[in-house]
Order: C-alpha cells, then structure tokens, then sequence
C-alpha cells in the first residue's frame, strides 16, 4: 500500500513477484533466493545416494537452488520437519543426469532449511532497509497520506531492491574487490555503521562459530566507523573475509561478503 501511494512501480513489481512467485528467468532471482544443494538419487534399496559429478561445471549447475516459489510456500516448506527439502529438477538436468549417470532413478535436489529461511529473511531485511531508507529521508507521511515532496523524495529509494541485492543488499561503488580483500576508503562512516547494522541484524543466521570470530572486528568497525577512522573500518572488515569465506554452504555469509563487495 505504501509502496503504491509513493507511486513506486519497481518496488511494486518486486513486493508482487515476493507474493505471488517470480516468473522470469532463474538466474534472475534476487540472490537470497539462489542458494546450492545436494543433488541425489532415489535408489529403491538404498534410499537416497549422492550424485558425483567430476566435471566441476556440470556439479556447480547442478547442486545450483532456485526458489521462484511464493515467499509464503517458501516460509510454510522452512517451517515443516526435517532439515533438507527435496526439490525436483527441470526437464533438462534430469535427462542429462539420466544419460550421465545411465539410470532411471528419480533425482532431487536436497536443499537445506537454512536456504529457506535465508529466503525468508532476505525478504524481511529488504523491507526493513526500505523503511528505514525512507524513514531517513524524511518520508513518514500521515497515516497513509504521502505529500507531494515526500513522493518526489521517494524516488531515490527504489534502487534498494533488485535482481541479485543479497541478503543485506549491497553497498553500491563504494566497496571494491582487490585480490580478496575490501576497499572501503570510499565508503562514509555513516554508511559503514549502517553496514554494521546489517551484518548484526543477519548474523543470527551464521554457524555459531562464525558468529563469534566476527564479533570483534565487527565491534571494532563499529567503533572505526564512530570514530571516522576508515582506514580502521577497511582493516575490520577484512578480518572478517576469511571467516565469512570458509563458512561454506552459509548463504547469510555470502550476502555479507556481497555486501562488502566480494560477491
């Protein structure tokens, strides 16, 4: 509703895609929806085997996750028991599975709750980032009556979601890839310490180790960011990278580094 009294076409068309499913192409998706799983086979005396797949490539497209589904499907397959939800594959990876492999077993992707629940939580921090980019712009409105300015100012704030935004989004230009490590010495110590916010508000979704080794650079951004001390902020978040980087499968830690720049 707000979204439409701003007269924000785009943001319309994402919140209708999050509630009524994506229709486009996959790798479009935004990138809180594209995870991995494990790819297997349903052998009727074994249970469930794993697929090997030497050739690196083919294992990638394959263990690849899309979830176009409605995010309300979404949250109703994160919240039933088990840890893993088996999805089937399009037409064409089962027939290259099957002629691969040479069998006629059915074939599913396993894919972990977490990537659901990743799903679900990008959706809410994108809303939040929305809200509180307005919020920061001054646009409150009366009720739900929205002035003149205040839609004029709206505008600004429609690139906050799109294809591929991560998790928590992304910092735009103002964080480079150099040999992985971050550049940040374009980024300003406001957005630094909402920066922090975001990986504070998503780290609930890491391993608990993880969790704790990026405690204290996280701290000590923060404190850089206060202090406009960005050389400092640069050296936090690249203490963070290796950890983030080794916790493999984390789809919130890969948001967070998409987030610094390293997606």
């Amino acid at each position: 509703m707000v979204a439409s009294k701003l007269k924000l076409a785009e943001t319309q068309d994402w919140l209708e895609s999050e509630l009524n499913g994506y229709n486009g192409a996959l790798n479009d998706l935004p990138s809180y929806r594209i995870g991995a799983g494990f790819p297997k086979f349903f052998n009727p005396f074994h249970g469930w085997l794993d697929i090997v797949l030497t050739d690196s490539e083919a294992r990638a497209t394959v263990s690849k996750a899309f979830l176009p589904q409605a995010i309300a499907e979404i949250e109703h397959l994160a919240g039933e028991e088990g840890g893993f939800v088996i999805f089937g594959f399009l037409p064409p990876i089962n027939e290259f599975l099957h002629k691969t492999l040479n069998i006629e077993f059915n074939c599913g992707l396993h894919v972990s709750k977490t990537i659901l629940v990743g799903a679900v939580e990008g959706v809410k921090n994108a809303v939040l980032d929305w809200a509180m980019q307005l919020e920061a712009k001054g646009i409150l409105g009366e009720g739900l009556t929205f002035s003149s300015k205040e839609i004029e100012k709206a505008q600004s704030v429609t690139n906050i979601i799109s294809s591929n935004i991560g998790v928590l989004g992304s910092v735009g230009n103002n964080a480079k890839v150099s040999h992985q490590t971050v550049e940040a010495s374009g980024l300003s110590s406001e957005e630094a310490l909402i920066l922090v916010m975001k990986v504070r508000e998503a780290s609930g979704g890491l391993p608990d180790t993880v969790q704790e080794a990026i405690s204290a650079p996280l701290q000590q951004m923060e404190e850089a960011a206060k202090s406009q001390d960005m050389g400092a902020v640069q050296q936090a978040m690249n203490a963070m990278v290796p950890v983030l980087q080794n916790a493999s499968g984390s789809l919130v830690a890969g948001s967070i580094l998409a987030a610094f720049g390293l997606g």
